[in-house]
């Protein structure tokens, strides 16, 4: 039996085909995963909010989202944009046209990568398998990425460092709690972790954002707070905190600016109490 070079990594394929079985076997367990990784991005997504400024609340016309959603999101696209094309190019392999047209595909990502998976032989025989292989397990790698943060890592968003060409860095940061810098993963920039914190603080000052969206965002930014003690503390002050609008769903937004103000000086330390002064009463 004839057996040609994996177009993936070099080696013989042991048959006529274009991939080895050992690639071949890593591309259909990646793409098995898809279906997991779909749903972790849309948790990742949603759960970094799309928090609005006050203004645009009232009018709800639209809203503004944090610059460190932009991974997950970018993520979303490329894992569609790379597994909708190679399924289409597979099913012209493998379908015959029913008239002027092929066979729909389904429309949900992680259902056109189990079509992939179950017609791995097919996407064997593509004379492209090679940028199939790399652009598949690139795309998956890098969802799967985005979605493994480690859980002793925090987020601090996006780098946004000028480049060279003119462009934005689209580096994602993590650190460690006690670190004291970070490192942009892309681009090499250095960031002093304090500095990182307080210009993620000063962005989202001015926008409003449900009692659970602030919370996850200052958890992010170091501020030890739950769900539950922020609804404690509006519930304590209500008019230093405010309901400034309500979304679609009717649940009230309030202003970052004043939970942070509110929160921060719960952290401000009291002055210690002065030396006890013993009074003698004269007899």
């Amino acid at each position: 039996m004839s057996s040609t070079e994996c177009q993936a990594c070099g080696s013989l394929t042991g048959d006529t085909l274009l991939l080895c079985k050992s690639c071949t076997q890593k591309l259909g367990e990646a793409l098995i995963k898809v279906s997991w990784l779909v749903r972790e991005l849309e948790v990742a997504y949603i759960r970094a909010a799309r928090f609005t400024r006050p203004t645009d609340a009232l009018a709800r016309s639209r809203t503004t989202p944090l610059p460190w959603n932009h991974q997950a999101s970018a993520a979303t696209l490329e894992l569609r944009s790379k597994i909708g094309y190679w399924a289409v190019a597979v099913r012209n392999l493998t379908s015959p046209k029913i008239g002027p047209q092929r066979p729909p595909l389904p429309d949900d990502t992680w259902r056109r990568a189990l079509f992939l998976a179950g017609n791995l032989p097919n996407l064997r025989a593509h004379h492209n398998v090679a940028g199939a292989y790399r652009e598949l397990t690139g795309a998956i790698n890098n969802a799967q990425v985005t979605v493994d943060c480690p859980p002793d890592m925090q987020a601090y968003g996006v780098c946004g460092a000028e480049l060279a060409s003119r462009k934005r860095c689209n580096g994602y940061l993590y650190a460690a709690p006690d670190a004291l810098d970070i490192e942009c993963p892309r681009c090499r920039t250095s960031y002093a972790l304090e500095e990182r914190r307080r210009w993620m603080t000063n962005y989202v000052r001015d926008m409003v954002g449900t009692v659970s969206e602030v919370a996850y965002y200052l958890k992010l930014v170091g501020m030890k707070v739950t769900e539950d003690s922020l609804r404690a503390m509006i519930r304590r002050h209500p008019h230093e905190v405010p309901p400034r609008a309500t979304n679609a769903a009717g649940v009230s937004l309030y202003r970052f600016a004043q939970v942070i103000d509110v929160v921060s000086a719960r952290y401000q330390r009291r002055p210690k109490p002065g030396p006890k002064v013993s009074v003698v009463k004269a007899k």
